[in-house]
């Protein structure tokens, strides 16, 4: 099936079908593949997803609450499957980036939403639609107000691809500090699994914005 960043499949996550333009009755979103197997789309696949009435996506369907972190993941995904040659619809993605560069400003009193406006931070960076001054409060509101190695590192690599070079270093620095997390959480996640994220976007730090 069509996999999102770091394997993370998202036909399991949210309503995606990316499947050639032509034939029509053609979908790869639910195309088995094998063990270690990728999947490649060409310049004429397209992406349809359904966001929801505010551009947020839900869990399960387009109707249920805003999820912050899902919807971050989803701007990533299609962000990347459009750099890979992916027809993604422009009125639907900029209401989903829209309402994704907002959530930053909304007040985060836990640690999760905050590892939310991480992932947002990161995501808007990678779209070419950076919020540089949101970045740059949270991280200055200090590391121990993320809660993951991950979204320290998401953190810092959307500072770095903003040109802050100081700020950057330092949450990277803080991330592999202490990798320790819960296995078992809001963003879906482990300390395996924000490892291997975290050594991909380092690794693509000097990365112009895809979108």
């Amino acid at each position: 099936m069509a996999e999102g960043p770091d394997g993370f499949s998202a036909s399991r996550v949210f309503l995606l079908a990316v499947r050639p333009a032509r034939p029509a009755e053609t979908t790869l979103s639910r195309r088995e593949l094998a063990l270690g197997a990728s999947l490649e789309l060409g310049a004429d696949s397209h992406a349809r997803f359904l966001p929801g009435f505010e551009g947020a996506f839900g869990l399960c369907s387009a109707g249920d609450p805003a999820e912050p972190w899902l919807t971050a993941y989803a701007v990533e995904f299609l962000v990347r499957a459009r750099a890979a040659g992916v027809s993604v619809p422009e009125a639907a993605f900029g209401s989903t980036a829209r309402w994704l560069a907002e959530f930053p400003d909304e007040p985060a009193n836990e640690l999760w939403p905050r590892a939310a406006q991480a992932y947002a931070l990161y995501s808007l960076a990678l779209a070419g639609r950076p919020r540089p001054g949101a970045a740059r409060v949270l991280a200055d509101q200090g590391a121990g107000r993320l809660p993951t190695l991950l979204a320290r590192g998401l953190l810092g690599a959307a500072l770095l691809r903003m040109g802050d070079a100081k700020r950057g270093e330092a949450q990277l620095r803080e991330a592999v500090a202490d990798p320790r997390r819960e296995p078992f959480a809001q963003d879906y996640g482990s300390t395996v699994r924000d490892a291997a994220m975290l050594i991909v976007r380092a690794r693509k730090r000097g990365e112009q914005p895809i979108a």
